[in-house]
């Protein structure tokens, strides 16, 4: 998309501008963390830091929550070619949150291949003892803290938002203190938005 000078855009692109300067500044402050491709990241409840990724176009997207954590995947579209190592890596975050008690996946549409590693992964679930696996439908997605404190995963920001992001900042937080463990699950990870 071409640059247009501020003092020429419409209005609704000064509210996308807007939109994206304010997400690139929560993303920077560590208030929000994008989840890449193939990346696992979890953080503890008491914190007030979102969770996000993007691009989940065959992919599927896992969100799991236990007593202290909230971690969120990003899980390649051809992971089921090489489940028997792949499901090692998802027992990464387990073994690192303890006795998840929900799970939640996000697949983009319900056509076959996608239903087939939805199930996939369903089965691996219900393996872990983890029986409340809910699928939602959307492209992306927000896990946040509510007013309540309980989490939430927001569908309703499009994965459009996050294209612009050059680079995830999960590597800049590794050591800081806005996430608390993340891992690759395989060598098709990537950042977020490239």
């Amino acid at each position: 998309m071409p640059y247009t000078p501020p003092h020429l855009r419409t209005p609704e692109q000064k509210a996308e501008a807007e939109k994206q300067r304010k997400l690139a500044a929560e993303i920077r402050t560590g208030k929000m963390v994008v989840v890449g491709l193939d990346q696992w990241v979890n953080i503890r409840k008491t914190r007030f830091t979102k969770l996000c990724t993007s691009g989940i176009l065959g992919c599927v997207g896992l969100v799991l929550e236990s007593p202290n954590f909230i971690c969120a995947t990003h899980i390649f579209d051809g992971f089921e070619k090489n489940w028997d190592a792949y499901q090692h890596q998802l027992d990464l975050p387990l073994a690192v949150m303890g006795n998840v008690t929900q799970a939640t996946l996000v697949i983009s549409s319900k056509i076959k291949p996608i239903m087939a590693r939805e199930k996939l992964l369903r089965e691996w679930l219900i393996s872990q003892n983890i029986n409340t696996a809910e699928t939602l439908l959307g492209n992306g997605f927000i896990v946040r803290k509510t007013m309540t404190g309980a989490w939430n995963i927001d569908l309703k920001d499009p994965s459009n938002q996050f294209q612009f992001l050059s680079q995830s900042n999960i590597v800049a937080s590794e050591s800081g203190p806005y996430v608390d463990n993340w891992g690759k699950l395989s060598h098709h990870a990537a950042d977020s938005g490239v």
